[in-house]
Protein backbone atom coordinates (compact mmCIF):
# COMPACT_ATOMS: atom_id res chain seq x y z
CA UNK A 1 0.00 0.00 0.00
CA UNK A 2 1.45 3.38 -0.94
CA UNK A 3 2.71 5.37 2.01
CA UNK A 4 0.16 8.17 1.72
CA UNK A 5 -2.63 5.61 1.97
CA UNK A 6 -0.92 4.08 4.98
CA UNK A 7 -0.73 7.47 6.63
CA UNK A 8 -4.48 8.06 6.22
CA UNK A 9 -5.30 4.53 7.33
CA UNK A 10 -3.10 4.71 10.43
CA UNK A 11 -4.40 8.12 11.40
CA UNK A 12 -7.94 6.77 11.35
CA UNK A 13 -7.02 3.72 13.43
CA UNK A 14 -5.25 5.94 15.94
CA UNK A 15 -8.42 8.02 16.25
CA UNK A 16 -10.39 4.87 16.99
CA UNK A 17 -7.91 3.89 19.71
CA UNK A 18 -8.19 7.30 21.35
CA UNK A 19 -11.99 6.98 21.31
CA UNK A 20 -11.67 3.60 23.00
CA UNK A 21 -9.34 5.01 25.64
CA UNK A 22 -11.92 7.63 26.47
CA UNK A 23 -14.79 5.19 26.84
CA UNK A 24 -16.42 5.04 30.25
CA UNK A 25 -16.13 1.26 30.47
CA UNK A 26 -12.38 1.30 29.87
CA UNK A 27 -11.81 4.16 32.27
CA UNK A 28 -13.72 2.32 34.97
CA UNK A 29 -11.83 -0.90 34.30
CA UNK A 30 -8.54 0.98 34.43
CA UNK A 31 -9.47 2.54 37.76
CA UNK A 32 -10.39 -0.87 39.11
CA UNK A 33 -6.98 -2.25 38.04
CA UNK A 34 -5.03 0.85 39.14
CA UNK A 35 -3.93 1.44 35.56
CA UNK A 36 -5.19 4.98 35.07
CA UNK A 37 -1.65 6.35 34.58
CA UNK A 38 -0.75 3.61 32.07
CA UNK A 39 -3.91 4.23 30.05
CA UNK A 40 -3.30 7.98 30.00
CA UNK A 41 0.28 7.38 28.85
CA UNK A 42 -0.92 5.14 26.04
CA UNK A 43 -3.45 7.79 25.01
CA UNK A 44 -0.72 10.45 24.93
CA UNK A 45 1.54 8.14 22.88
CA UNK A 46 -1.15 7.45 20.30
CA UNK A 47 -1.95 11.18 20.11
CA UNK A 48 1.73 11.84 19.41
CA UNK A 49 1.68 9.21 16.65
CA UNK A 50 -1.32 11.00 15.14
CA UNK A 51 0.59 14.26 15.04
CA UNK A 52 3.54 12.56 13.34
CA UNK A 53 1.26 10.89 10.81
CA UNK A 54 -0.12 14.24 9.72
CA UNK A 55 3.38 15.03 8.43
CA UNK A 56 4.18 11.53 7.18
CA UNK A 57 3.57 12.02 3.47
CA UNK A 58 5.78 15.16 3.46
CA UNK A 59 8.56 13.20 5.14
CA UNK A 60 8.12 10.38 2.65
CA UNK A 61 8.57 12.74 -0.27
CA UNK A 62 11.91 13.75 1.24
CA UNK A 63 13.19 10.36 2.34
CA UNK A 64 12.29 6.99 0.84
CA UNK A 65 13.41 5.24 4.02
CA UNK A 66 10.37 6.64 5.80
CA UNK A 67 8.36 3.88 4.09
CA UNK A 68 10.09 1.37 6.34
CA UNK A 69 9.36 3.58 9.33
CA UNK A 70 5.68 3.76 8.37
CA UNK A 71 5.52 -0.02 8.05
CA UNK A 72 6.78 -0.44 11.62
CA UNK A 73 4.47 2.28 12.88
CA UNK A 74 1.53 0.55 11.24
CA UNK A 75 2.28 -2.64 13.16
CA UNK A 76 2.62 -0.70 16.41
CA UNK A 77 -0.79 0.90 15.92
CA UNK A 78 -2.42 -2.46 15.21
CA UNK A 79 -0.74 -3.94 18.28
CA UNK A 80 -2.02 -1.10 20.45
CA UNK A 81 -5.54 -1.70 19.16
CA UNK A 82 -5.31 -5.43 19.89
CA UNK A 83 -3.87 -4.72 23.34
CA UNK A 84 -6.78 -2.45 24.18
CA UNK A 85 -9.19 -5.08 22.92
CA UNK A 86 -7.49 -7.60 25.19
CA UNK A 87 -7.86 -5.24 28.10
CA UNK A 88 -11.53 -4.50 27.41
CA UNK A 89 -12.28 -8.20 26.91
CA UNK A 90 -10.70 -9.08 30.22
CA UNK A 91 -12.82 -6.42 31.89
CA UNK A 92 -15.96 -7.90 30.34
CA UNK A 93 -14.99 -11.34 31.49
CA UNK A 94 -14.79 -10.35 35.17
CA UNK A 95 -18.68 0.21 -12.18
CA UNK A 96 -17.12 0.75 -14.54
CA UNK A 97 -18.88 -0.14 -17.89
CA UNK A 98 -17.89 1.41 -21.28
CA UNK A 99 -19.79 4.49 -22.54
CA UNK A 100 -19.50 6.55 -25.72
CA UNK A 101 -18.68 10.24 -25.70
CA UNK A 102 -22.29 11.46 -25.68
CA UNK A 103 -23.28 9.15 -22.85
CA UNK A 104 -20.20 10.19 -20.91
CA UNK A 105 -21.06 13.86 -21.33
CA UNK A 106 -24.60 13.29 -20.05
CA UNK A 107 -23.37 11.38 -17.00
CA UNK A 108 -20.59 13.75 -16.13
CA UNK A 109 -22.27 17.13 -16.23
CA UNK A 110 -25.76 16.12 -15.24
CA UNK A 111 -27.12 18.20 -12.37
CA UNK A 112 -27.38 21.77 -11.27
CA UNK A 113 -24.38 23.59 -12.74
CA UNK A 114 -23.79 27.06 -14.15
CA UNK A 115 -23.21 27.53 -17.87
CA UNK A 116 -19.49 28.11 -17.33
CA UNK A 117 -19.29 25.02 -15.09
CA UNK A 118 -21.13 22.99 -17.73
CA UNK A 119 -18.63 24.15 -20.34
CA UNK A 120 -15.80 23.14 -18.00
CA UNK A 121 -17.42 19.72 -17.60
CA UNK A 122 -17.52 19.31 -21.39
CA UNK A 123 -13.79 20.08 -21.54
CA UNK A 124 -13.13 17.36 -18.97
CA UNK A 125 -15.26 14.91 -20.97
CA UNK A 126 -13.26 15.71 -24.10
CA UNK A 127 -10.07 14.74 -22.27
CA UNK A 128 -11.68 11.47 -21.10
CA UNK A 129 -12.87 10.16 -24.46
CA UNK A 130 -10.20 7.46 -24.46
CA UNK A 131 -11.03 6.48 -20.90
CA UNK A 132 -14.73 5.51 -21.10
CA UNK A 133 -14.49 2.99 -18.26
CA UNK A 134 -13.39 5.72 -15.89
CA UNK A 135 -16.12 8.21 -16.76
CA UNK A 136 -18.48 7.11 -14.02
CA UNK A 137 -15.76 7.35 -11.39
CA UNK A 138 -14.80 10.86 -12.51
CA UNK A 139 -18.44 11.91 -12.58
CA UNK A 140 -18.88 10.68 -9.02
CA UNK A 141 -15.74 12.51 -7.95
CA UNK A 142 -16.90 15.80 -9.48
CA UNK A 143 -20.31 15.31 -7.91
CA UNK A 144 -18.57 15.78 -4.56
CA UNK A 145 -16.87 18.97 -5.77
CA UNK A 146 -19.38 21.80 -5.71
CA UNK A 147 -17.59 24.90 -6.95
CA UNK A 148 -16.31 25.83 -10.36
CA UNK A 149 -12.87 26.46 -8.89
CA UNK A 150 -12.75 22.85 -7.62
CA UNK A 151 -13.62 21.55 -11.10
CA UNK A 152 -10.95 23.82 -12.62
CA UNK A 153 -8.38 22.53 -10.13
CA UNK A 154 -9.31 18.95 -10.97
CA UNK A 155 -8.90 19.61 -14.70
CA UNK A 156 -5.53 21.34 -14.37
CA UNK A 157 -3.80 19.26 -11.72
CA UNK A 158 -5.38 15.84 -11.21
CA UNK A 159 -6.73 15.03 -14.66
CA UNK A 160 -3.42 16.03 -16.24
CA UNK A 161 -1.66 13.33 -14.18
CA UNK A 162 -3.79 10.52 -15.59
CA UNK A 163 -2.22 8.14 -18.08
CA UNK A 164 -4.72 7.65 -20.90
CA UNK A 165 -3.68 4.01 -21.30
CA UNK A 166 -4.10 3.21 -17.62
CA UNK A 167 -7.73 2.89 -16.57
CA UNK A 168 -6.77 1.78 -13.07
CA UNK A 169 -5.08 5.11 -12.38
CA UNK A 170 -8.34 6.83 -13.33
CA UNK A 171 -10.32 4.72 -10.91
CA UNK A 172 -7.70 5.33 -8.28
CA UNK A 173 -8.55 9.03 -8.41
CA UNK A 174 -11.99 8.26 -7.01
CA UNK A 175 -10.49 6.10 -4.27
CA UNK A 176 -8.03 8.84 -3.27
CA UNK A 177 -10.94 11.24 -2.72
CA UNK A 178 -12.94 8.90 -0.49
CA UNK A 179 -13.16 9.72 3.20
CA UNK A 180 -11.03 7.38 5.31
CA UNK A 181 -13.93 5.29 6.64
CA UNK A 182 -15.06 4.46 3.10
CA UNK A 183 -11.47 3.63 2.14
CA UNK A 184 -11.45 0.93 4.83
CA UNK A 185 -14.77 -0.49 3.69
CA UNK A 186 -13.86 -0.59 -0.01
CA UNK A 187 -10.39 -2.07 0.50
CA UNK A 188 -11.82 -4.84 2.67
CA UNK A 189 -13.79 -6.09 -0.36
CA UNK A 190 -10.52 -7.35 -1.84
CA UNK A 191 -11.12 -10.41 0.33
CA UNK A 192 -13.98 -11.57 -1.93
CA UNK A 193 -13.34 -13.53 -5.15
CA UNK A 194 -13.76 -11.76 -8.47
CA UNK A 195 -17.28 -11.64 -9.89
CA UNK A 196 -18.87 -13.07 -6.75
CA UNK A 197 -22.25 -11.92 -5.49
CA UNK A 198 -21.75 -9.97 -2.28
CA UNK A 199 -24.55 -10.13 0.26
CA UNK A 200 -25.04 -6.53 1.33
CA UNK A 201 -26.30 -7.30 4.82
CA UNK A 202 -23.44 -9.67 5.49
CA UNK A 203 -20.94 -7.12 4.15
CA UNK A 204 -22.20 -4.58 6.66
CA UNK A 205 -21.79 -7.12 9.46
CA UNK A 206 -18.20 -7.74 8.37
CA UNK A 207 -17.49 -4.00 8.36
CA UNK A 208 -18.97 -3.74 11.82
CA UNK A 209 -16.82 -6.58 13.15
CA UNK A 210 -13.70 -4.81 11.86
CA UNK A 211 -14.70 -1.56 13.58
CA UNK A 212 -15.19 0.38 10.35
CA UNK A 213 -18.63 1.77 11.24
CA UNK A 214 -18.41 4.99 13.22
CA UNK A 215 -21.40 5.33 15.53
CA UNK A 216 -19.78 7.55 18.15
CA UNK A 217 -21.72 10.69 17.18
CA UNK A 218 -24.85 9.16 15.71
CA UNK A 219 -28.24 7.99 16.88
CA UNK A 220 -28.40 5.60 13.93
CA UNK A 221 -28.06 1.85 14.30
CA UNK A 222 -24.97 0.16 12.91
CA UNK A 223 -27.08 -1.25 10.07
CA UNK A 224 -28.25 2.24 9.10
CA UNK A 225 -24.69 3.55 9.23
CA UNK A 226 -23.37 0.59 7.22
CA UNK A 227 -26.14 0.99 4.64
CA UNK A 228 -25.27 4.68 4.20
CA UNK A 229 -21.62 3.68 3.61
CA UNK A 230 -22.72 1.07 1.07
CA UNK A 231 -25.04 3.51 -0.74
CA UNK A 232 -22.23 6.05 -1.00
CA UNK A 233 -19.89 3.48 -2.55
CA UNK A 234 -22.66 2.22 -4.86
CA UNK A 235 -23.48 5.75 -6.03
CA UNK A 236 -19.79 6.23 -6.91
CA UNK A 237 -19.73 2.93 -8.86
CA UNK A 238 -17.41 1.06 -6.55
CA UNK A 239 -20.23 -1.50 -6.52
CA UNK A 240 -22.60 -2.42 -9.36
CA UNK A 241 -25.27 -4.91 -10.48
CA UNK A 242 -27.28 -4.53 -7.29
CA UNK A 243 -30.12 -7.04 -6.99
CA UNK A 244 -33.28 -6.04 -5.13
CA UNK A 245 -36.18 -7.88 -3.52
CA UNK A 246 -39.87 -7.22 -4.16
CA UNK A 247 -39.78 -4.25 -1.80
CA UNK A 248 -36.80 -2.78 -3.72
CA UNK A 249 -34.42 -3.48 -0.84
CA UNK A 250 -30.88 -4.21 -2.00
CA UNK A 251 -29.90 -7.82 -1.37
CA UNK A 252 -26.68 -8.39 -3.31
CA UNK A 253 -24.21 -6.57 -5.51
CA UNK A 254 -21.02 -7.20 -7.47
CA UNK A 255 -17.75 -5.40 -8.10
CA UNK A 256 -16.51 -4.74 -11.63
CA UNK A 257 -13.27 -6.64 -12.28
CA UNK A 258 -11.36 -3.34 -12.52
CA UNK A 259 -12.77 -2.20 -9.20
CA UNK A 260 -11.76 -5.51 -7.67
CA UNK A 261 -8.24 -5.00 -9.05
CA UNK A 262 -8.24 -1.56 -7.46
CA UNK A 263 -9.30 -3.00 -4.10
CA UNK A 264 -6.44 -5.51 -4.27
CA UNK A 265 -4.02 -2.71 -5.18
CA UNK A 266 -4.93 -0.44 -2.30
CA UNK A 267 -5.20 -3.29 0.22
CA UNK A 268 -1.70 -4.48 -0.58
CA UNK A 269 -0.33 -7.39 1.46
CA UNK A 270 -2.78 -6.68 4.26
CA UNK A 271 -5.58 -8.64 2.52
CA UNK A 272 -4.81 -11.97 0.82
CA UNK A 273 -6.91 -14.57 -0.98
CA UNK A 274 -4.97 -17.82 -0.90
CA UNK A 275 -5.39 -19.70 -4.16
CA UNK A 276 -3.39 -22.01 -6.42
CA UNK A 277 -1.90 -18.95 -8.11
CA UNK A 278 -1.31 -16.94 -4.94
CA UNK A 279 0.08 -18.38 -1.74
CA UNK A 280 1.93 -15.37 -0.35
CA UNK A 281 1.18 -14.53 3.29
CA UNK A 282 3.25 -11.92 5.13
CA UNK A 283 3.58 -11.07 8.80
CA UNK A 284 1.62 -7.91 8.08
CA UNK A 285 -1.33 -9.79 6.51
CA UNK A 286 -4.48 -9.13 8.53
CA UNK A 287 -7.33 -10.56 6.43
CA UNK A 288 -7.21 -13.99 4.76
CA UNK A 289 -9.66 -15.93 2.62
CA UNK A 290 -8.91 -19.50 1.59
CA UNK A 291 -9.77 -20.47 -1.99
CA UNK A 292 -7.79 -23.73 -1.73
CA UNK A 293 -8.24 -27.04 0.06
CA UNK A 294 -4.80 -27.21 1.65
CA UNK A 295 -2.90 -25.13 4.18
CA UNK A 296 0.23 -23.34 2.90
CA UNK A 297 3.09 -23.39 5.38
CA UNK A 298 3.46 -19.63 5.28
CA UNK A 299 -0.13 -19.18 6.48
CA UNK A 300 1.23 -19.06 10.00
CA UNK A 301 3.18 -15.90 9.18
CA UNK A 302 -0.06 -13.98 9.77
CA UNK A 303 -0.35 -14.65 13.48
CA UNK A 304 -2.10 -11.30 13.96
CA UNK A 305 -4.74 -11.92 11.30
CA UNK A 306 -8.20 -10.51 12.01
CA UNK A 307 -10.26 -12.35 9.36
CA UNK A 308 -10.37 -15.96 8.20
CA UNK A 309 -12.93 -16.88 5.52
CA UNK A 310 -13.00 -20.49 4.37
CA UNK A 311 -14.04 -21.43 0.86
CA UNK A 312 -17.37 -23.20 0.61
CA UNK A 313 -15.68 -26.13 -1.13
CA UNK A 314 -13.19 -26.74 1.67
CA UNK A 315 -13.21 -30.39 2.69
CA UNK A 316 -9.99 -30.56 4.69
CA UNK A 317 -9.59 -30.67 8.42
CA UNK A 318 -6.77 -28.27 9.26
CA UNK A 319 -8.81 -25.61 11.04
CA UNK A 320 -7.70 -26.79 14.48
CA UNK A 321 -4.16 -25.90 13.42
CA UNK A 322 -5.12 -22.33 12.57
CA UNK A 323 -7.37 -21.03 15.29
CA UNK A 324 -5.04 -21.67 18.25
CA UNK A 325 -2.36 -19.68 16.40
CA UNK A 326 -4.51 -16.75 15.25
CA UNK A 327 -5.48 -15.27 18.60
CA UNK A 328 -6.47 -11.83 17.26
CA UNK A 329 -9.25 -13.04 14.94
CA UNK A 330 -12.35 -10.86 14.82
CA UNK A 331 -14.09 -12.59 11.89
CA UNK A 332 -14.41 -16.32 11.26
CA UNK A 333 -16.67 -17.80 8.57
CA UNK A 334 -16.37 -21.54 8.12
CA UNK A 335 -18.18 -21.65 4.78
CA UNK A 336 -19.59 -25.02 3.74
CA UNK A 337 -17.84 -26.83 6.56
CA UNK A 338 -20.31 -29.65 7.36
CA UNK A 339 -18.43 -30.80 10.45
CA UNK A 340 -18.50 -29.95 14.10
CA UNK A 341 -17.10 -26.52 14.92
CA UNK A 342 -13.44 -26.67 16.06
CA UNK A 343 -13.44 -26.20 19.82
CA UNK A 344 -10.50 -23.78 19.59
CA UNK A 345 -12.83 -21.16 18.05
CA UNK A 346 -14.47 -20.63 21.43
CA UNK A 347 -11.17 -19.36 22.83
CA UNK A 348 -10.99 -16.43 20.39
CA UNK A 349 -11.71 -13.64 22.83
CA UNK A 350 -11.54 -10.89 20.16
CA UNK A 351 -14.12 -12.58 17.92
CA UNK A 352 -16.97 -10.31 16.74
CA UNK A 353 -18.39 -12.32 13.83
CA UNK A 354 -18.97 -16.07 13.63
CA UNK A 355 -20.45 -17.55 10.44
CA UNK A 356 -21.61 -21.15 10.75
CA UNK A 357 -23.85 -21.55 7.71
CA UNK A 358 -24.02 -25.07 6.27
CA UNK A 359 -21.89 -26.26 9.18
CA UNK A 360 -22.67 -29.72 10.54
CA UNK A 361 -23.49 -28.60 14.08
CA UNK A 362 -25.49 -30.97 16.21
CA UNK A 363 -25.28 -28.63 19.17
CA UNK A 364 -23.43 -25.52 20.25
CA UNK A 365 -21.40 -25.94 23.43
CA UNK A 366 -21.88 -23.84 26.54
CA UNK A 367 -18.36 -22.52 25.95
CA UNK A 368 -19.76 -20.18 23.28
CA UNK A 369 -20.37 -17.85 26.22
CA UNK A 370 -16.60 -17.21 26.30
CA UNK A 371 -16.97 -15.11 23.15
CA UNK A 372 -17.83 -11.98 25.08
CA UNK A 373 -17.02 -9.66 22.16
CA UNK A 374 -19.30 -11.54 19.73
CA UNK A 375 -21.66 -9.20 17.88
CA UNK A 376 -22.85 -11.37 14.96
CA UNK A 377 -23.77 -15.05 15.04
CA UNK A 378 -25.07 -16.55 11.78
CA UNK A 379 -26.27 -20.16 11.57
CA UNK A 380 -28.08 -20.87 8.30
CA UNK A 381 -29.23 -24.08 6.60
CA UNK A 382 -28.64 -26.56 9.39
CA UNK A 383 -30.80 -29.70 9.56
CA UNK A 384 -29.25 -31.06 12.76
CA UNK A 385 -29.25 -28.27 15.33
CA UNK A 386 -32.08 -28.87 17.81
CA UNK A 387 -31.46 -26.25 20.47
CA UNK A 388 -29.27 -23.34 21.43
CA UNK A 389 -27.39 -23.51 24.72
CA UNK A 390 -28.82 -21.45 27.58
CA UNK A 391 -25.37 -19.88 28.00
CA UNK A 392 -25.86 -17.95 24.75
CA UNK A 393 -27.81 -15.32 26.68
CA UNK A 394 -24.54 -14.32 28.37
CA UNK A 395 -23.27 -12.84 25.09
CA UNK A 396 -23.97 -9.28 26.17
CA UNK A 397 -22.57 -7.70 22.98
CA UNK A 398 -24.58 -9.87 20.59
CA UNK A 399 -26.49 -7.63 18.16
CA UNK A 400 -27.31 -10.01 15.27
CA UNK A 401 -28.65 -13.56 15.59
CA UNK A 402 -29.60 -15.29 12.32
CA UNK A 403 -30.98 -18.83 12.42
CA UNK A 404 -32.60 -19.13 8.98
CA UNK A 405 -33.47 -22.56 7.54
CA UNK A 406 -32.65 -24.45 10.73
CA UNK A 407 -35.64 -26.77 10.38
CA UNK A 408 -34.99 -28.89 13.47
CA UNK A 409 -34.42 -26.01 15.85
CA UNK A 410 -37.11 -26.17 18.51
CA UNK A 411 -37.02 -22.63 19.81
CA UNK A 412 -35.06 -19.82 21.43
CA UNK A 413 -33.66 -19.77 24.96
CA UNK A 414 -36.28 -18.77 27.53
CA UNK A 415 -34.02 -16.02 28.91
CA UNK A 416 -33.42 -14.41 25.52
CA UNK A 417 -34.53 -11.14 27.06
CA UNK A 418 -31.04 -10.95 28.61
CA UNK A 419 -29.58 -10.24 25.16
CA UNK A 420 -30.23 -6.55 25.75
CA UNK A 421 -28.14 -5.38 22.74
CA UNK A 422 -29.91 -7.63 20.22
CA UNK A 423 -31.08 -5.56 17.23
CA UNK A 424 -31.67 -8.13 14.49
CA UNK A 425 -33.19 -11.58 15.00
CA UNK A 426 -34.09 -13.86 12.09
CA UNK A 427 -35.38 -17.43 12.18
CA UNK A 428 -36.87 -17.71 8.70
CA UNK A 429 -38.24 -21.19 7.90
CA UNK A 430 -37.78 -22.43 11.45
CA UNK A 431 -40.62 -24.44 12.94
CA UNK A 432 -40.90 -22.92 16.40
CA UNK A 433 -43.96 -24.05 18.35
CA UNK A 434 -43.97 -20.88 20.45
CA UNK A 435 -42.00 -17.72 21.13
CA UNK A 436 -40.30 -16.91 24.44
CA UNK A 437 -42.35 -14.46 26.48
CA UNK A 438 -39.30 -12.27 27.08
CA UNK A 439 -38.80 -11.41 23.43
CA UNK A 440 -41.09 -8.44 23.90
CA UNK A 441 -38.62 -6.98 26.40
CA UNK A 442 -35.85 -6.63 23.82
CA UNK A 443 -36.33 -2.90 23.37
CA UNK A 444 -33.48 -2.50 20.85
CA UNK A 445 -34.80 -5.21 18.55
CA UNK A 446 -35.45 -3.34 15.30
CA UNK A 447 -36.83 -6.32 13.39
CA UNK A 448 -37.20 -10.05 13.44
CA UNK A 449 -38.29 -12.49 10.76
CA UNK A 450 -40.03 -15.74 11.55
CA UNK A 451 -41.99 -16.78 8.44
Amino acid sequence: MPSLKWQKLLYNIASEIINKLGSLALVETGRWRNLEVDLESLKNAVSTIQAVLLDADRKFSLNQQVEVWLRGLKEAIYDADDLLDDFATDGLSGQAKSEDKNSAKEHLIKGRTSLSQEALGQEIVAKCVRLPSGIKSIRALLYCKNTESEWQSFKEYELSKMQEDNILSTLNLSYDHLPSHLKHCFAYCAIFPKDCEIDMGNLIYLWMAQGYLDSSNSSQSFEEIGFSYFKNLLSMYFFQDDVRDRQSNIETCKMHDLMHDLAILVAGEEIVTLSKSNGCVEKTTRQISFDIDYLPRNSFNAKKARTVLLDKRNKCNWENQIFPEFECLRVVDLGDYRREVPSSIYNLKHLRYLGLSFVGIIKLPDSIARLQKLQVLIIRSNDHLVRLPDSIVRLQNLQVLILDYCGMLQGLPKDIKKLVDLRHLSFYRCNFSRMPIGIGELTRLANYMHL
